[in-house]
């Protein structure tokens, strides 16, 4: 019996962790990521198509993504970079499709930011910018950003 309860505390604990941070107990906030310059998916061309409001300064913490692109390989696929804007536009890190397969939804995340936080004052901005490379299939795109 006590083996159960030993077993059944570490399931919670674990439990209890999943889609929280290691920094901290901190639950994460997702940002609204919107649909902008009439932009809709599948993407066939570069562009920023979503963006969000950083209403309070906040710490990034994951940009999660499913994408679908039916052509990709490592000489054709997309880059999808995170910016994050006022005066002028931060590049905080991209991720890219290449190492994909082809014709299936994936996941694809960036955990790693240039800046560690970022202020609402200075930056109340965040979008995507997405960049061919080669010539790949159109980019079925899903994005959610997390912070903290």
């Amino acid at each position: 019996m006590s083996q159960d309860r030993v077993l059944l505390g570490a399931i919670k604990t674990q439990q209890r962790r999943v889609g929280q941070t290691e920094v901290g107990e901190k639950a994460m906030t997702l940002l609204p990521l919107n649909p902008h310059d009439g932009l809709i998916s599948p993407f066939a061309a570069n562009g920023n198509p979503f963006l969000a409001p950083i209403w309070r300064d906040c710490t990034p913490a994951r940009l999660a993504m499913s994408v679908y692109c039916a052509a990709n390989d490592g000489a054709n696929f997309w880059t999808i970079t995170l910016y994050i804007s006022g005066a002028f536009g931060v590049a905080q890190g991209s991720v890219d499709t290449s190492a994909l397969a082809a014709a299936q939804w994936q996941p694809l995340a960036l955990t790693t930011f240039a800046a560690a936080r970022w202020s609402a004052a200075s930056f109340p901005i965040a979008y995507l910018q997405i960049v061919k490379t080669g010539a790949p299939g159109n980019l079925y795109l899903s994005p959610a950003l997390y912070v903290l």
